[in-house]
């Protein structure tokens, strides 16, 4: 086999194995995208379903929280917390967030109804 063949044989099983490389990449990637979607939007049916506006109390939104592993904070904005997720997610980023985010009034009611986001703070 003359030099130039065995050139081009090795050039294209490299191309092909960075082929395979991106396109696993980009299927880890998908998965990544799936899982947060679905586990913010698991959360978001569980803050519908069990957090309601005007009967529920503040101590319910601070066990729904501790029960759901979101570290929280409680200010004057009312409670919010967000759980890290690493992963590839829409291409631009290394890791996402779920930000989960309930007002309550002064009488330790909830005032709105919570809002769950997944976002990817990388991405501009």
């Amino acid at each position: 086999m003359s030099r130039g063949k065995i050139v081009i044989l090795i050039a294209l099983i490299a191309a092909a194995s960075l082929y395979s490389l991106y396109r696993r990449s980009v299927a880890a990637c998908r998965q990544s995208d799936r899982e947060l979607n679905q586990r913010a939007e698991t959360l978001r049916g569980k803050a519908h379903d069990k957090l309601k506006v005007g009967s529920t109390k503040k101590g319910d939104v601070l066990r729904f929280f501790g029960e759901n592993g979101i570290p929280l904070e409680d200010d004057e904005e009312g409670v919010h917390g967000e759980v890290r997720a690493p992963g590839c997610y829409s291409g631009c980023g290394t890791f996402a967030v779920i930000r989960v985010k309930a007002k309550c009034d002064e009488a330790a009611n909830l005032k709105s109804e919570p809002r769950v986001d997944g976002v990817c703070p990388d991405c501009t």
